[in-house]
């Protein structure tokens, strides 16, 4: 809906006409949904956010990658020191854990709403850009 108001003001200030504007709106739109037909993700921080506003409690960030604890890579890629072992262990806990937290937010009802409204903003934002990157190659500012 901010998409087609960015329109419709910036037509009007182009002298442009409204059908102009809808057709651009129409054109991005079906490109959009033509790029998200294969692609069924949804930014993490978005959904988060929207996750929160349901109440969804959400683990705060993954595992690090090498686990915390491993401060040489070199360690962490010949596996055979007790540290090693036992950051790796701690990683295995932690993983674990972080799992366990998305798969219960995904059990929960308002999932699915929350995961619905993230989409929806991505598609909204790539609209956007759409449109804008479109009118910046036709000459509009």
């Amino acid at each position: 809906m901010k998409t087609l108001l960015l329109i419709a003001v910036g037509g009007a200030l182009l002298g442009c006409t409204e059908e102009a504007g809808v057709k651009l709106r129409r054109e991005c739109a079906s490109v959009t949904d033509e790029v998200l037909k294969g692609d069924d993700t949804v930014p993490t921080y978005p959904l988060v956010e929207e996750l929160k506003t349901y109440g969804i409690e959400v683990p705060p960030v993954a595992p690090m990658r090498p686990p915390s604890g491993t401060s040489d890579p070199i360690e962490w890629l010949k596996g055979d020191t007790p540290r090693y072992k036992e950051a790796y262990r701690k990683y295995q806990e932690e993983q674990r854990e972080y799992d366990a937290k998305w798969d219960a937010a995904r059990q929960s009802p308002n999932f699915e709403k929350a995961w619905n409204t993230a989409r929806t903003a991505k598609r909204d934002e790539m609209v956007k850009t759409c449109i804008v990157t479109r009118a910046a190659e036709m000459g509009v500012r």
